[in-house]
């Protein structure tokens, strides 16, 4: 039974991970183009990128992904209603293990 919770907590939150990701860089997407008004580097890199669009690149990033992570963990505790000790402490194992390719 606990092998089941942990991989459902690792599916959650490769599941909420994505989905973060994938609305993050479309906020970046769009809040670089309103306020550089141009697209964002897709390789930061390449010679053809200036440094200073590849550090504000780099730092917009990530800002908005960090804060993503920390929303989508605030979140599941929000929703957790049985303790957030244990939904913390189920999270926490589901990325050390991700880290440590298990």
């Amino acid at each position: 039974m606990a092998a089941v919770a942990k991989l459902g907590w690792k599916v959650l939150g490769v599941a909420t991970g994505l989905a973060a990701a994938k609305a993050t860089r479309k906020a970046l997407d769009v809040g670089w183009s309103k306020t550089r008004g141009g697209e964002p580097p897709r390789n930061p890199a390449s010679r053809e990128t200036d440094w200073s669009e590849a550090i504000a690149w780099a730092v917009a990033s990530g800002i908005a992904l960090g804060l993503a992570r920390a929303g989508g963990r605030v979140a599941l505790l929000d929703r957790d209603e049985a303790g957030s000790a244990e939904t913390l402490r189920h999270i926490q194992e589901a990325g050390a293990d991700r880290r440590l390719g298990r």
